[in-house]
């Protein structure tokens, strides 16, 4: 039988001082997990906790994960992020570490308490990272507000992505206009070279 356990604790730092040159950092990263069974029956399971962790122009969050499963098959795992703009939550299933076979993910994000006041920051951010200038939307995203919920559904395997998903508010206002029971879904696939998209209203 195999029982194995372990504990890391990394304080400030980057991504580039262990030799990834991603633009990644965080204020202290702390984790436990643990290994048993026997080979061929393992069975993995841990959680990870980062603080003020930060990729590329997004602000810092705090970010906490548990997993649980077979590593030579399939892992299950949970994440909460609590951000300014949104609470979020997400649960999914990945290919184990262990696995022969191909990356496989599916997973769900829950977002609730959405505030779209402080959105435009967050999308502001996303465009800067991307290289982009995001003073049109600054611009844009100035004055809006309201609240909401929203889920996203993510696939990917076999170099196929699919995602959709659903925004509902009870009330959005935007350069003096009131929208009320606010409900958007839409989805984008693309297999192989095709992609394809839609939205709803």
């Amino acid at each position: 039988a195999i029982r194995v356990s372990g504990r890391v604790d990394v304080p400030v730092g980057r991504a580039a001082l262990y030799g990834w040159e991603y633009p990644l950092s965080w204020g202290r990263l702390e984790g436990e997990g643990e290994l048993s069974g026997s080979v061929g029956r393992l069975h993995g399971k841990g959680e990870f906790h980062a603080r003020e962790l930060s990729a590329r122009s997004l602000p810092p969050v705090n970010l906490s994960m548990k997993f649980e499963g077979d590593p030579g098959k399939a892992m299950h795992f949970v994440a909460d992020c609590p951000t300014d703009v949104a609470n979020l939550t997400t649960t999914g299933t990945l290919t184990g570490p262990l696995s022969p076979g191909p990356f496989l993910l599916d997973a769900s994000v829950i977002a609730r308490e959405i505030d779209a006041s402080r959105a435009g920051r967050w999308v502001a951010a996303v465009v800067r990272s991307l290289g982009r200038d995001p003073a049109g939307i600054e611009r844009h995203a100035a004055g809006i507000s309201g609240t909401g919920s929203a889920n996203l559904q993510l696939s990917i395997g076999g170099g196929d992505v699919s995602m959709s998903g659903t925004l509902v508010s009870d009330e959005i206002r935007a350069l003096g206009t009131a929208l009320r029971s606010v409900s958007l879904s839409g989805e984008w696939i693309r297999h192989g070279a095709a992609t394809s998209w839609g939205m709803h209203a």
